[in-house]
């Protein structure tokens, strides 16, 4: 059987990314350093509300969401550096914390720690992998950034704009947490909207959530993290009746899908309206 390996890309789309140097620091004096991109730019932000978002403080992989054929999960963080770009790569590591009980090599494998040439901002790389040790309970990596022979961690913190400087954040540390427990995501299962998500996205099935990321470019978080202020209700219509068109043009060139079990994979009936 063919293996599926999902790649997951949070804090920013490495390819839109802007190439634009930061100058915090004089270049001879503090050399290049390292920090996560995704909290330095929320110290920049003048409201507390980016703290509110799912990935603010964790990111989760849920790999018992996905169908069985798929066994690995590339998440990417982005890594930004301070002062200029080399001709060369250059490469830092990782420090595993002590809360941390994913094992490396079993549940997780560093597939790229590198800033690339001629880079300001470049992809830490993690492939989780999927097994049996992650089912009973979620596993966590909690990791920090290191540094490397020619990168450095001399930028630790980051002052918050939202409380007018007063407080900080940390640039270097997070957590990825992983499970393969076999439920169902909370749209289908909390009371509150388990009704309307039947009604426009019909049953759940794993496939069915995979061709909804590939179709419109969603992440698993959006079916199975709930946002701080609610699911927004307006995604039922507009998820739903673009899946409905999608389908319908993959029909007409010959694709169509199927559930493991045979089943024709269809939207919901308010979808079809």
């Amino acid at each position: 059987m063919k293996q599926i390996i999902f790649i997951i890309t949070i804090a920013c789309l490495l390819g839109a990314c802007r190439q634009q140097p930061l100058e915090l620091f004089d270049q001879e004096a503090s050399q290049s350093n390292i920090y996560l991109k995704q909290f330095f730019d929320a110290s920049r932000k003048s409201s507390s509300a980016v703290f509110q978002t799912d990935t603010a403080t964790y990111f989760w992989v849920g790999m018992g969401f996905f169908p069985a054929e798929v066994k690995d999960s590339v998440v990417s963080f982005a890594v930004q550096i301070t002062g200029k770009a080399a001709d060369h790569d250059r490469a830092y590591r990782l420090l595993t914390l002590d809360s941390t009980t994913m094992q490396e090599g079993r549940d997780y494998t560093i597939t790229r720690a590198v800033i690339g040439a001629g880079k300001y901002i470049d992809s830490l790389q993690i492939t989780v992998h999927r097994n049996e040790f992650m089912i009973a309970k979620p596993l966590r990596l909690d990791f920090q950034l290191a540094g490397g022979p020619e990168l450095f961690i001399n930028m630790p913190f980051a002052k918050t704009a939202y409380t007018s400087y007063r407080d900080s954040i940390n640039l270097l540390k997070y957590t990825l947490y992983a499970d393969n427990s076999t439920s169902k995501p909370y749209l289908w299962t909390n009371t509150t909207y388990a009704a309307g998500t039947l009604s426009f996205f019909g049953e759940y099935s794993p496939e069915k959530v995979t061709l909804m990321m590939k179709a419109i470019g969603l992440k698993m978080t959006d079916f199975t993290i709930m946002p701080k202020g609610g699911f927004d209700r307006n995604n039922w219509f507009v998820w739903s009746r673009y899946m409905v068109w999608w389908f319908a043009k993959e029909a007409t060139e010959g694709r169509t899908y199927t559930t493991s079990d045979g089943k024709p994979i269809t939207m919901g009936p308010s979808a079809q309206g």
